[in-house]
């Protein structure tokens, strides 16, 4: 008795068409359609890992204003420059500062300046940097050292965000009682 031949060769030329074709389709880039991983940390404050020029106007739309890089310029060979970014935001109609951030290095001079920053404006502000942690830790330790974040407060804030600030402890806790009067 013979067994059905389920691949005639007009299927398996159809079958082999189907598996090239697909080969070849570009995937679909998701993050494209979804926009930017915006996380809040306050009502006006939120901060994203690295964005791309086409997330300026997306951006706009949400109602952010300001647009702050942390990510020190050719961190990465894949990353758009500050001038690009800048560029992109002026063209969507929002704000843009340059303030990098080496990893690791928080200065009480880059917390003075997002303080600066942050005082002059009024709107909603996003940050950025590769991850989003570099964002996160300044804006917590500036928004302790002036004394309007507790540090466990901080640390919570982060952990909401997708951030881990348990390493700043002690440093939130030092500018806690330096804000003290």
């Amino acid at each position: 008795m013979a067994m059905p031949v389920f691949f005639t060769r007009r299927r398996f030329a159809a079958l082999i068409a189907l598996v090239l074709v697909a080969s070849c389709t570009p995937a679909r880039d998701t993050r494209a359609q979804a926009g930017p991983d915006v996380r809040p940390l306050a009502p006006d404050y939120a901060i994203s890992g690295q964005l791309q020029p086409q997330d300026m106007r997306r951006l706009a739309a949400q109602g952010y204003s300001l647009v702050i890089d942390n990510r020190p310029d050719g961190e990465s060979p894949d990353q758009p420059s500050s001038a690009e970014m800048a560029k992109a935001a002026k063209r969507a109609g929002l704000d843009f500062v340059y303030l990098p951030i080496r990893p690791g290095h928080y200065t009480p001079a880059d917390m003075k300046r997002l303080n600066t920053i942050l005082a002059g404006h009024k709107g909603k502000t996003v940050a950025y940097c590769r991850s989003g942690t570099r964002a996160t830790t300044l804006w917590s330790l500036a928004q302790t050292e002036r004394g309007a974040l507790a540090p466990d407060k901080a640390i919570a804030v982060a952990a909401r965000a997708g951030i881990d600030l348990r390493g700043q402890r002690q440093r939130l806790q030092e500018l806690a009682r330096q804000a003290r009067p």
